[in-house]
């Protein structure tokens, strides 16, 4: 088939595999990636503040970072020899809170039950 792989630009459609929303919740769908964000939420750190503040391995961080980078979620600036990163677009930042608000809402209304 013709394009199987790709993913059609700026288009939510069935194929996960060419589906860009599937790749961005896939993106979101980690507990330390969604730790990153918080931090970067703070303001610009550098690789080094992640790894220390998230007490993982340099390793660990960087794969998280590459693959958040990849996806234009996260912006970096080298300066000297030192990455730094930052949200790249704060539309992740809103609808991180959005989730969070139905999260809430959703243990709220099962009696802090969530499956």
């Amino acid at each position: 088939m013709p394009g199987r792989g790709r993913y059609r630009q700026g288009k939510c459609g069935s194929d996960e595999h060419s589906n860009p929303c599937s790749r961005l919740f896939k993106v979101l769908a980690s507990d330390q990636r969604l730790e990153i964000l918080r931090l970067l939420q703070e303001g610009e750190k550098s690789s080094a503040e992640i790894t220390e503040q998230l007490h993982l391995d340099a390793s660990v961080i960087s794969r998280h970072l590459r693959m958040m980078r990849n996806f234009r979620m996260i912006a970096v600036r080298k300066e000297r020899n030192v990455l730094f990163f930052s949200i790249a677009d704060k539309r992740v930042l809103e609808m991180w809170s959005i989730a969070r608000e139905i999260i809430t809402d959703l243990y709220t209304w099962n009696l802090g039950k969530i499956d």
